[in-house]
This record gives structure tokens, C-alpha cells and sequence, in this order.
């Protein structure tokens, strides 16, 4: 069960009672087909037409009534206490089982990338939510999803935990429950991507920020309006009344044919005396314009004109009307497109001609009267009505008449462009010898637009041919202009070249005058075939039509009600979605303002917070009062980094605010920069937030799970964190993982003493020192001003750590800084300063440094030694 899916059923939970049956009908076919409706974007109308098709399929069966899956009754005995373990086997990248001891307080996950981490962390997430955002992000079916690739297998993991009474169980799944059990990067970062700053952009941050991003998809992708997807208008019925009237323009046209024929019979013959030796416009436009086996007139003429051009002057060869033709042939393509368009039009507003005519046909009867209203038209000479029905009758059959003029010029377009591109092609032919001949340098795009116009009898690529032609007029009007240059240079008798040229130019004529008159033959021939074949169907088609024109009234208005019921629905789900943040973030304020002011508990003070306002409505801001300023809008003056802590601080207190038990950060340490770590650790270990809460942390960042071992007490350490290394293989198909190998520095010195690794121990214990001293300094520093004065032994080398502790020794010491002196007295003990030969100091760093030694270290001195550590770590770390 999807993310989506899950938010959808609370959504009709909350609203049922404000539907009305159809719109609950319209519900429920959403709910019965959410997958494949959750599949579908709003994109050309997909999910409208998908669930315009499940209303016809369904519509008129569909109950009114809901069957929504009651939510499990989370009863005290299942209230997860904390999770003890974990059992995965061919899940992800899990192909061997591996059973994972969760029983402690803090469970550490490090492990670069590639390794398996993320495979743990959705282990976590089906067992306790049931699904997996990846996966229902990618659209991937969840059992193909967490399949095994190189096993095949799919087992679902096995995560047992402890109850509130101290009883064992094995965990189920309860996403309502335990939704905010995780923080992961990913909505963290989507918190700060967004890039607009207005209260929608807001809200869609706090619904990335939620996990709500799944939902929101869901929702803004239902189409707004359903009106052009289901069928509300009848186009049956609109078929039978424009049949009817169809039949009437028809009888029409057979009417007009004889004379429209005897027109264009005697254009043809006055055409065709020109030329004794031709009985058929075919014949003369072979005869003009020629075939691929023989040359026509003008052919031989361009090739006469070439061939004089090439020992002559070469003149233009009319490039300047090429390229008018070229413009023009861009009017008569944008004509056709747009005679296409009308054409279309007209066919459906033309079926009222017999109306108009009817009207016309009364206007004896009822002269001064509308023959509709029976309203006198008239009165003394001025119109008293809006519109004489007899005069806009008489207009309309005038504009129906123009249309289908409109239509023959459409069908004589379609014989023009192709002649004017063959009077183009014709030109070519001297341009493309021209340009060789006189050495255009763009001779071979001349050539190339040539071949190009081979293809002019194809209309599907007329449009492509014209535009390219289109664009290269500049290179014409290039050619044109090296022409002229060359023709300076050339002299010669140019008589029978510009003969040949006006020859050329009345040939081109005729054809045009051929076009013309076959494109009307064809129009002809057309309109007399349709009105036959319409005429002849229609008494055929006309009964059965009637009988379909009933069915479909019944289905349009059930369609028209759920077009309604759709709109009212789109609308309450919108608007739940656009509550739903603000509804997630309330009364959050209060503690979403402690745990980020302790996440940037290491700023500038001024960075600091001192109110926090969570949005409590839809379109409203996130907004913050510094502790010197006035109100303003959080996400307009807080960095991304802010941004990103701000995002984890509402998580923190939406987890604290549910007191679930436990919290998983999946790799959320790589979404905040590094200034502000130390505070999410000591954040997130503080009493504040993880009082008897669980915490799984998974990470790739080494020195981040470094710092925070360490910042657990040493004593403590065995009891409250269980390691988890998930390790790089050469063995890519398996998942490697090392239990309980931890990065606390006393923790390791106290195992490399055991193990009689005594210089290793020392060299660790003097790491672990080194990150306690760091650590009392930026304590002491979120208070005082500090200022010790340190030795350094080169530019790049940092402090001494000697002098260092020295130094917050005496400072601490001469401000008198209270609840320090059990810490002050360690840290003496550790210098012995009042001994000539600190013998700890000394072991500290003889155990550092490799040295030859010729007496071994004291056991004993070193257990001391890790001992005292141990006690300022117990020290500083309580405090």
C-alpha cells in the first residue's frame, strides 16, 4: 500500500460525510483503481481520460458506499518499547541471512557507499510501515522491488522488538504509527531545494519535509476538468441533425455541377488551341514542363539558358523571384493550414443552412413578425429586437456559401504549391550550374536544396521543403549578390537569354492556368461523388441511427453528473492536500524551537532563534523572531544550511511531539554542513530529545560516527551502542558485515590493553585525550571568551597539547568557573606538573611516537593511565 493510497483513504475517512452519492461513486472508482490511476500524470489528459473511461465502465454500477480497511487498534501490548532484532534474507542486497542484535540504546551504522546501508535502512522501513518510499517513487511493484537480483528470491524481513510490558513480539507493520520514526536525507534536502519562496512553495516544502511528496503527486495530477474526456454534449445526436441538414447542400451542389463544368470546359479548350499538337491538359503540362525520360519547353530553355550563361555573361537567374516565390508559397502553406482549420469549422456549423433556409422560406408568411417568438420586429421604421432573423438568415447562407468556396481553394492550394515549387526546382537548375560555373562558395547548398525539391509532390513534406527554403534565403540573396560581382567581369549579348527567360516565364503561367483548372475538375468530381454516396446512405443509416441517438441520452446525463461530481471532488481534495502540512506541523513550535536552537548551539548568538511560527493554515509562511528583530519569513533570510537544520529541528519535535520510541537517521548527517554536526550530536544524545528513545544511525561519514562514539562515556559505552560495519567486498554480489568493532578511543585502549598491545593502547589513549581537551574548550566557549596563551612548534603544526591543557587549566582556575574543580584536579593529575618527571605525561607520548625502547612499558603505569582517562571522559561528558 503506497504512501499515496494510504493518505487517500484518510482523506475520504475525514470527508465522507460531506460527499454526495455520485460524488462517493466518483470516490470509489478512484479507490478501486488507485495503482493504475497513481500511474497516470495529468500530461495530455492521461488520467482524465483514464478515469473517464473507468466512469463508463463502472459508473452505473459503482456503490455509493465505502469499503475502507478499519486501521489496526494499536493496543498498549504492541506499543513498541525499543527493537531488539532484525532478520534479512534475499531482500535488497541481503542474499545470505544476517540477523542484526538491535537491543541497545544506540545502534551506529557506518558503511560507505555501495555497501548495503541503505538495503538495512529499507529493511526498517517495510517492517515498520509496509512499503518503501523508493519504491513507490520509481513506480516499481514492491515485490519486484525488494527482490534479490542474484538470488531471485524475495523473503520479507523479520523485526522483533519489546513491548512496554517487557514482552517480546515480532513487529507488524503500522504506518500511521510509526511514519515518523524515520528522518531521512532525502526529505531534508527537498526542504531546502525548493527554490520560490511563496506560501505554496512553502507548503511544498513542508509536504517534502513530511513524506507527503508521494500524496501531492497523486493529487496534482488529477486533471482540473473532465468536460473534454466524457461524452456530455451527444455527438450522436449531433450527427443525425447534421445528416439531416447535409442532405439539403448536397441536392444542392448536383444542381450547380452543369454549369460549374461547362466553365472550365471552355478554359480548357481556349488553353488547348494553343498548341495543335496536344488534346488534353496532361498532355500540355508534359509537353511545358516535361518527364524524367524527356525534357519539356522550359527545360530545353534552362538548359539553353546555361549554356550561354556558361560562355556568356551569367545573369540572375531570378533569384529575386525565387525567393518571392519562396514567401509567397509561406502565405499559401500558412492559407492551407489555416483553409484546413476553417474548413473543419465550417463543417459543423454548415448543417444550419436548411435552418436559415426554412426561415427565409416564411418570411412572406410572418414579414414584420419573428417567426420564432411571434415578437413584431418593427415599430415605426426601427428594429425593436436584437437581431432581424431574416436579414442574419440571409447573411449565414451567404458566409455557408464562402466556406465551401473556401474548401475548393483549399483543394486548388494543393495543386498550386506543388507547381510553384517545380517553377522553384525549374530555377534551381540554372542556379545550380551558375554557382558551380562562377564558384559560389555555397554551391553545394544550392545543390543541396535542389535535390531537396525532388520530393515536392509528396504534401506530407512540402511544409518541411518551403521552411527550409525559407531559412537559406539569405544564401540566395548571396548568391544573387557574387552573381552581380562576377557579371562585372563578363560582357556579352544577353537578347536571347532574356527571350528564353519571358518564354520561360509565360510557360510557367500556363501551368499555373493547368493547376487551376485540374484542382477545379477535381473539386468537381468530389462533390459530385459525396453528395451521391450521402444522398444514397442516408435513408439506409437514418432508422438505426435514431435508436442509438436514445441510448446515448441516458449515458450523457449519468455523465453529465459525474463531470459535476468530479469538479466538487477535485476541489475537497485539493484543498486537504494543501492543509495537510500545516495540519502535520501543529504545535510544533515549541519544541521545533529548543532543538534547533541547540542545533546551532555553536553559531553567533545573533544566529539564534527566539519564536518559531509553523504554518496553521494553507498559504501561510514559516516565520521566526530573532532575539533582536521582528518577525519575518524564515526561508527568506535562513541559509540553505539553516534551512536544512531548521528542517531537521520540525522532524525532531514531530518525532518527540508522536513519543514514539525510537528515531532512524538515514544518512541525515550528509545533509547538514559540517559547522553544525557537533550540535546534532549533542542534540540528539541530550536528555532533552532521547529520553529512553531508541536511536539507529546510519551514515558514511566516518569522522561524524568518530565524534559521536566519543561522546559517549566511555563506562557507558558497552551498554549503550552496538556497532554496525557494513564493509566494502570484492565479492560485489554479498553483503559484508562486521558487529560491534567501535570507534570510542577509551573503549579501543581499553581492548588493545587487554590484548597486551600497550604502545597501541597509549597511542589511542593519547587521541582520546586530545578529543577531550578539544572538547572542554568549545564548552567553555559557548560561555567565556577564552584566551590561553599556547606554544606551537611550526606554522603548520597545530598547539601543543600540553600547552593547551595548561592553558584552560589556568583560565579555568583564575576565573573561578564553578563545577570545574573535579575536572581541574584530573587534568593535573594526568600533567603532574608538580613532579620533575611526569611519568603519565611521558608514557602518553613515548606511546605516540615510534621509538626505539629499550625497557618495556609499565602495565601498570598504563593502566593508570587509561584509568585517569577514563575519569575526565566520565567527567566532561556528564557535565
Amino acid at each position: 500500500m503506497s504512501k499515496a493510497f494510504r493518505e487517500y483513504i484518510t482523506f475520504l475517512k475525514e470527508s465522507e460525510e460531506e460527499f454526495s452519492d455520485i460524488e462517493k461513486k466518483l470516490a470509489n472508482i478512484v479507490l478501486q483503481n488507485t495503482v493504475s490511476i497513481e500511474e497516470t500524470s495529468n500530461a495530455l489528459g492521461k488520467r482524465g481520460k483514464l478515469i473517464a473511461s473507468l466512469i463508463e465502465e463502472f459508473g452505473d454500477s459503482v456503490e455509493s458506499t465505502f469499503s475502507l480497511d478499519e486501521d489496526r487498534e494499536v493496543v498498549s501490548e504492541n506499543n513498541i518499547k525499543f527493537l531488539s532484532e532484525l532478520s534479512v534474507k534475499n531482500f535488497r542486497g541481503f542474499s545470505d541471512e544476517i540477523k542484526f542484535e538491535l537491543n541497545k540504546p544506540y545502534i551506529f551504522v557506518y558503511g560507505p557507499n555501495g555497501t548495503g546501508k541503505t538495503s538495512f535502512c529499507e529493511a526498517l522501513e517495510y517492517s515498520l510501515l509496509g512499503t518503501i518510499h523508493e519504491a513507490d517513487a520509481k513506480r516499481i511493484n514492491l515485490d519486484t522491488y525488494v527482490k534479490n537480483v542474484y538470488t531471485g528470491n524475495a523473503n520479507k524481513p523479520v523485526l522483533k522488538g519489546v513491548n512496554s510490558e517487557g514482552v517480546p513480539f515480532q513487529i507488524q507493520p503500522i504506518p500511521q504509527v510509526n511514519e515518523f520514526c524515520f528522518i531521512e536525507r532525502n526529505r531534508i534536502e527537498g526542504f531546502a531545494r525548493v527554490s520560490a519562496n511563496t506560501p505554496q512553495a512553502q507548503q511544498q516544502r513542508l509536504a517534502s519535509l513530511f513524506g507527503l511528496d508521494d500524496f501531492n503527486r497523486f493529487v496534482n495530477n488529477f486533471n482540473e476538468r473532465m468536460d473534454n474526456y466524457l461524452e456530455c454534449t451527444g455527438k450522436l445526436s449531433e450527427e443525425l441533425s447534421g445528416k439531416e441538414k447535409q442532405i439539403e447542400i448536397h441536392k444542392n451542389n448536383l444542381e450547380m455541377l452543369p454549369h460549374q463544368r461547362e466553365e472550365i470546359l471552355k478554359q480548357t479548350e481556349q488553353l488547348l488551341n494553343q498548341y495543335k499538337d496536344v488534346n488534353s491538359l496532361d498532355e500540355l503540362k508534359i509537353k511545358l514542363n516535361g518527364t524524367d525520360e524527356k525534357k519539356g519547353l522550359i527545360q530545353i530553355n534552362n538548359a539553353r539558358i546555361a549554356q550561354l550563361e556558361n560562355l556568356k555573361q551569367k545573369n540572375d537567374p531570378g533569384v529575386d523571384e525565387v525567393i518571392e516565390c519562396i514567401k509567397q508559397l509561406s502565405l499559401l502553406t500558412q492559407e492551407r493550414n489555416e483553409a484546413i482549420s476553417l474548413v473543419k469549422e465550417y463543417k459543423n456549423e454548415i448543417n444550419l443552412k436548411d435552418l436559415y433556409t426554412a426561415i427565409l422560406s416564411i418570411e412572406e408568411k410572418f414579414q414584420d413578425v419573428c417567426p420564432a417568438c411571434e415578437s413584431q420586429l418593427y415599430v415605426n421604421g426601427d428594429l425593436v429586437v436584437p437581431l432581424n432573423p431574416y436579414s442574419n438568415a440571409t447573411d449565414k447562407i451567404q458566409d455557408f456559401d464562402k466556406a465551401i468556396k473556401l474548401e475548393n481553394r483549399f483543394d486548388e492550394l494543393n495543386e498550386i504549391i506543388p507547381n510553384k515549387l517545380q517553377l522553384i526546382e525549374n530555377k534551381f537548375i540554372q542556379m545550380v550550374a551558375i554557382s558551380e560555373t562562377i564558384e559560389f562558395p555555397e554551391a553545394a547548398t544550392i545543390e543541396a536544396l535542389f535535390k531537396l525539391l525532388e520530393d515536392k509532390e509528396y504534401e506530407h513534406i512540402q511544409n518541411d521543403i518551403i521552411a527550409t527554403l525559407l531559412y537559406q534565403i539569405d544564401t540566395l540573396s548571396a548568391f544573387k549578390d557574387y552573381l552581380a560581382e562576377f557579371n562585372r567581369k563578363i560582357t556579352g549579348d544577353q537578347i536571347e537569354i532574356e527571350m528564353l527567360r519571358r518564354e520561360n516565364q509565360q510557360l510557367n503561367c500556363k501551368l499555373e492556368e493547368i493547376s487551376t483548372l485540374n484542382v477545379q475538375i477535381k473539386v468537381l468530381n468530389k462533390s459530385e461523388s459525396d453528395a451521391n454516396i450521402a444522398i444514397e446512405q442516408f435513408s439506409n443509416e437514418n432508422e438505426e441511427l435514431i435508436e442509438k441517438v436514445s441510448k446515448e441520452k441516458e449515458i450523457v446525463t449519468l455523465n453529465c453528473q459525474f463531470r459535476d461530481a468530479y469538479g466538487s471532488f477535485r476541489n475537497r481534495l485539493v484543498d486537504y492536500n494543501r492543509q495537510l502540512p500545516a495540519l502535520l506541523a501543529t504545535n510544533l513550535n515549541t519544541k521545533t524551537l529548543e532543538f534547533y536552537n541547540s542545533i546551532n548551539k555553536y553559531d553567533h548568538p545573533s544566529d539564534l532563534i527566539e519564536e518559531i511560527f509553523l504554518p496553521d493554515g494553507s498559504g501561510k509562511k514559516i516565520e521566526i523572531r530573532f532575539t533582536d528583530g521582528e518577525k519575518v519569513d524564515a526561508l527568506h533570510v535562513l541559509s540553505e544550511g539553516h534551512i536544512r537544520c531548521l528542517g531537521l529541528a520540525i522532524l525532531l519535535a514531530k518525532n518527540t511531539q508522536d513519543e514514539l520510541p525510537l528515531v532512524i537517521f538515514d544518512d541525515v548527517v550528509n545533509a547538514i554542513d559540517h559547522e553544525h554536526r557537533r550540535g546534532i550530536i549533542e542534540t540528539i544524545l541530550s536528555r532533552e530529545f532521547n529520553d529512553s528513545k531508541q536511536l539507529i544511525i546510519t551514515t558514511h561519514g566516518e569522522e561524524f560516527l568518530k565524534q559521536l562514539e566519543n561522546s559517549i562515556v566511555k563506562k557507558e559505552y558497552p551498554k549503550l551502542v552496538t556497532r554496525i560495519d557494513f564493509l566494502k567486498t570484492e565479492e560485489s554480489k554479498k553483503i559484508n558485515v562486521r558487529l560491534n568493532v567501535p570507534r570510542n578511543y577509551l573503549v579501543l585502549a581499553e581492548q588493545r590493553y587487554q590484548e597486551g598491545q600497550i604502545r597501541e593502547s597509549l597511542a589511542i589513549g593519547r587521541r582520546a585525550f586530545e578529543h577531550l581537551v578539544r572538547t572542554i574548550w568549545k564548552r567553555l566557549s559557548k560561555k567565556y571568551n577564552i584566551r590561553i596563551n599556547v606554544s606551537m612548534s611550526g606554522p603548520d603544526r597545530p598547539p601543543e597539547l600540553m600547552a593547551t591543557t595548561l592553558g584552560l587549566v589556568n583560565y579555568i582556575k583564575k576565573n573561578k568557573i564553578e563545577n570545574h574543580e573535579e575536572l581541574v584536579s584530573l587534568l593535573e593529575s594526568l600533567l603532574e606538573k608538580e613532579q620533575i618527571h611526569p611519568v603519565i605525561w611521558n608514557y602518553l607520548n613515548k606511546g605516540t611516537h615510534d621509538e626505539e625502547r629499550e625497557e618495556e612499558f609499565d602495565r601498570s603505569v598504563v593502566k593508570d593511565v587509561i584509568e585517569l582517562l577514563e575519569q575526565i571522559d566520565e567527567v566532561v561528558m556528564n557535565k
